[in-house]
């Protein structure tokens, strides 16, 4: 009698077992909360920053070279080209030589421009006007080269 009520009792603690599993599982299935989902769009711009040359005004002719042409001993030469700016931000422009070819060339050679410090703001197309000064006291120097870096730095 005693192996019978066991296995009595082992069979009633299964099926409440079972029992209790199918009750909560009807629960969280049944009376799982309410939900209510809102969308909310989002927008931004990405930082980027970029800048282009070119010889037209029309930003159709990327510019990479300056040719000077001949120049004298005391000339001053000026050469136009348009600064397209690629930033989403405003930006500050500056400009510096180096890497001259012959390196002494440097010390006869002076570039400025006329857009030192200026503002460019995203898109924006400016003219920009470089001039070159040739020291009347060059010797030496047949021909050279040098490397312009324009720079636009967030505003």
């Amino acid at each position: 009698m005693k192996l019978i009520s066991k296995k009595l009792g082992l069979v009633v603690a299964l099926v409440a077992v079972i029992v209790a599993a199918g009750v909560a599982f009807a629960v969280m299935s049944y009376g799982a909360p309410l939900q209510y989902p809102l969308q909310i769009s989002a927008k931004g711009t990405i930082l980027t920053f970029g800048l282009e040359v070119y010889s037209d005004s029309a930003c159709t002719v990327k510019l990479t070279q300056i040719d000077w042409g001949l120049v004298s001993p005391g000339e001053t030469k000026t050469t136009t080209c348009y600064l397209k700016s690629l930033s989403t931000v405003n930006a500050t422009l500056s400009m510096v030589t180096g890497s001259f070819v012959p390196s002494g060339a440097g010390s006869y050679l002076g570039l400025t421009w006329d857009r030192e410090g200026a503002k460019i703001l995203p898109g924006q197309v400016v003219s920009a006007v470089f001039t070159l000064k040739v020291n009347s006291g060059i010797t030496g120097i047949t021909s050279f080269n040098f490397v312009i870096t324009v720079t636009a730095t967030q505003a």
